[in-house]
């Protein structure tokens, strides 16, 4: 029986979905992984979030957000990227756990310099189906930037908030990369997975000035690079994105778009444009705003 997908654009909503209190801070939350289930029929449906998610999950732990069932003999961590299928399993031993989920949006990390090293960290890629496993120590030290995260979210928000959250959050990730790279070989990750090769591709492509001087890639260019027909690309990327390979090019554009509109250089719309592909800056202002609700101008004068 095919399930439903359930599309969650913010913490804020996901924690509405399931039942839990408003976050202190709308971009962020930690939670402890029995707090997600309140209803089995959440159990029925698929999720895609706009918004990245961290598990450590012991053999206890009877929650968890991810593509796959996974094997938990010690503890170890699993990790999410916005616009992946998602689902909530669930087994019994309800009693003892010991792990926690941590969402966070990108939005939070906008005027930080994390937000552009996110798509860096590997252990975010969709493909990675299996968790990293971690030692007791190593649960205890990356648990230990959790709760200094929990600490300050519960504080009032304030100007310097986004700064400090950031740079908890950036020393957490740079341990994962420590475990990543213990148990994974990166290149076999990279040299294996679609959607990790599609996502090299956009962003050489970009680094390249190639958006500039030869506008937005066709489907065909990427279905050659990976080696598949445009039709068979477009079903996989359906089946772990959620989206067709066009609009997966158009997500990365807006994230981009994102970065740029916030960028110190303060590109002109009419730069920005032309720099992301489009011939006529009115026409990524309707993009834009298409999927935003919001036009370039309206986005960079936003404050958080």
């Amino acid at each position: 029986m095919k399930r439903d997908i359930k599309h969650i654009k913010t913490v804020s909503e996901f924690l509405k979905t399931f039942g839990l209190e408003e976050p202190n801070n709308p971009f962020i939350s930690i939670l402890h992984p029995l707090a997600i289930l309140k209803s089995k029929s959440l159990l029925e449906h698929d999720y895609i979030l706009d918004f990245y998610t961290i598990t450590l999950k012991d053999n206890t732990c009877s929650h968890f957000l991810g593509k796959k069932k996974f094997n938990f003999e010690e503890g170890e961590l699993a990790f999410t990227k916005p616009n992946q299928v998602l689902n909530i399993s669930s087994i019994d031993q309800l009693n003892t756990s010991k792990g926690w989920v941590l969402l966070f949006h990108s939005d939070l990390l906008k005027s930080t310099p994390l937000f552009n090293k996110l798509s860096d960290y590997r252990f975010f890629d969709y493909s990675i189906n299996q968790g990293i496993s971690l030692s007791t120590n190593e649960q205890k030290r990356v648990t230990e930037c959790v709760n200094f995260l929990k600490n300050e979210i519960m504080l009032t928000f304030d100007k310097h908030s986004s700064v400090v959250i950031s740079s908890i959050l950036e020393v957490m990730l740079n341990l994962c990369n420590r475990f990543f790279e213990r148990q994974f070989d990166k290149k076999a990750i990279e040299d294996n997975y679609i959607v990790s090769k599609i996502d090299a591709f956009l962003k050489l492509y970009y680094e390249n000035n190639l958006f500039s001087e030869k506008g937005v890639p066709e489907v065909n260019q990427i279905a050659t690079y990976v080696n598949l027909s445009p039709n068979y690309l477009s079903n996989i990327l359906k089946k772990e994105t959620g989206k067709n390979t066009k609009d997966y090019i158009n997500y990365f554009i807006l994230e981009k778009s994102k970065s740029l509109l916030l960028n110190k250089q303060d590109y002109s719309i009419s730069e920005l444009a032309f720099k992301l592909g489009f011939n006529y800056p009115h026409y990524f202002s309707r993009f834009f705003k298409s999927k935003t609700g919001k036009t370039p101008l309206e986005y960079r004068k936003q404050e958080y």
